[in-house]
Parts: structure tokens; C-alpha cells; sequence
């Protein structure tokens, strides 16, 4: 491996450490407590968030691990899932009018 290599595979893993931080940060709270017991306490709207919310941190983290492994997760399922609750996602903006106006 080169030095222009070993670079990017420097900066790649700080990325990735930097973008997990940031992931460990928001799910901070939510782990603090026990998970049923914060998923019962909350009122329905927030349950659906949270829902995306950890499909979309888990879906991620694998998207990043298999580009750790030098694989392509557009090819994978992976892709497909994290359209998906992208689409939930904006499912939920819409239903608490956060999303774009319909016509």
C-alpha cells in the first residue's frame, strides 16, 4: 500500500469513527433506559419515530460496515431497506405537517 493510499484509508476510518460517534450520541438517550420502557411511555406518533429511527441507525451501520469490507451495499438489500424507511420517513414529516404541501 502507498502513502496516498494509506492516507485515504486514514481519512476513511476518522470518517467512519467520526459518523459512529455521531450515531452512539443520538441513540445515547434511548439507552440509558430500558427500551420498553421508553417505547411504552411514548405517545403514538413518537413510537413511529423511533421505530424508523432505529431501523434507519441499523440499516446505516451495516451500509458502513459493508464498505469497511470493500463490498458495494448499492448492491446489497441494505440499499433497498434504507429506501425504504426513507420513505416512512417522509411518510411521518407529511402526517405531522412537516413535509412537502400537497397541491
Amino acid at each position: 500500500m502507498d502513502d496516498a493510499q494509506l492516507n485515504r484509508s486514514k481519512k476513511a476510518a476518522k470518517a467512519l469513527k467520526s459518523r459512529v460517534d455521531i450515531i452512539e450520541r443520538h441513540l445515547q438517550p434511548l439507552l440509558k433506559k430500558d427500551l420498553v420502557d421508553t417505547y411504552n411511555a411514548l405517545p403514538i406518533n413518537e413510537k413511529c419515530q423511533l421505530d424508523v429511527l432505529l431501523s434507519y441507525a441499523i440499516n446505516t451501520l451495516y451500509y458502513m460496515y459493508m464498505r469497511t469490507q470493500g463490498q458495494d451495499p448499492q448492491q446489497h438489500d441494505v440499499f433497498n431497506e434504507l429506501k425504504r424507511v426513507q420513505k416512512y420517513i417522509e411518510k411521518i414529516k407529511v402526517a405531522e405537517g412537516r413535509g412537502p404541501k400537497r397541491k
